[in-house]
């Protein structure tokens, strides 16, 4: 009996003696123990089905903008557009520079003959007075010194004087026409109509340049007493006539006529 009283099987079972026959009751749960380690890892499942496709989340920010891409080809040409509207005129260019002279062109026909002038007057009281070449050429003239004009013709002779020196003294006062020209000289020169030693002024000047001429006229009052003369006008404007040696013409002249 004593062996049959508690046979527990080590069960952590209670035995009670209940005098003939042993009952093993199952006693309280102890407390937990304490946790063992973690055991490894086992080995990974199968992949499971994709699950379905989840709500569209919301528009995030607008990230900075990228670097420019490369410079892509040229695409072809496209057609041509409409013609626009014509702008406004531009302002005017620059002169440009004169072109070279064209060929003359042919002679026009002779026009139609001028109706006749009116009766000019003789002339009845004048000085003409003049410069010629002959074998030799007159010598230079300088600056503001009378050019001479040793050709005298003086009619009436009363109407005025003159040595041929180029200063002609007048005797008659009253309006007069002066002319005088000067043709083909050796330099630039400023010729002007001197009245008792003081020059006139322009218009009353020549000014011609080497190997050309030049003539003007004035009507201006005289009086009794005035000299006339002829002079180069400047501080170098020196009268040449060397390139005219072995002519004979008139190269320097002036006339005096009175007109009332």
């Amino acid at each position: 009996m004593e062996n049959d009283r508690c046979t527990c099987n080590n069960n952590n079972e209670f035995c009670n003696d209940c005098g003939l026959t042993t009952i093993c009751q199952i006693g309280p749960t102890g407390p937990t123990g304490a946790q063992g380690e973690t055991g490894p890892i086992g080995p990974t499942g199968a992949q499971g089905e994709t699950g379905p496709i989840g709500p569209t989340g919301a528009q995030g920010e607008t990230g900075p903008i990228g670097p420019t891409g490369a410079q892509g080809e040229t695409g072809p040409i496209g057609p041509t557009g409409a013609q626009g509207e014509i702008g406004p005129i531009g302002p005017t260019g620059a002169q440009g520079e004169i072109g070279p002279i064209g060929p003359t062109g042919y002679t026009g026909y002779t026009g139609p003959a001028g109706s006749t002038g009116a009766t000019g007057f003789l002339a009845s009281a004048y000085v003409s007075a003049g410069l010629r070449t002959t074998d030799t050429d007159p010598s230079p003239v300088a600056a503001n010194a009378v050019i001479p004009l040793p050709e005298v013709s003086i009619q009436p002779p009363s109407l005025a004087t003159s040595s041929g020196d180029g200063n002609i003294t007048m005797n008659e006062g009253g309006t007069y026409l002066i002319l005088w020209y000067l043709i083909i000289t050796n330099s630039a020169t400023d010729i002007r109509l001197f009245i008792n030693g003081v020059a006139s002024s322009s218009p009353n000047t020549i000014k011609i340049n080497p190997g050309t001429s030049g003539f003007i006229s004035t009507i201006t009052s005289l009086s009794s007493g005035d000299i006339v003369s002829l002079r180069p006008f400047g501080t170098s404007a020196t009268l040449d006539f060397t390139t005219l040696l072995g002519t004979n013409h008139e190269v320097v002249s002036l006339q005096i006529i009175k007109l009332s």
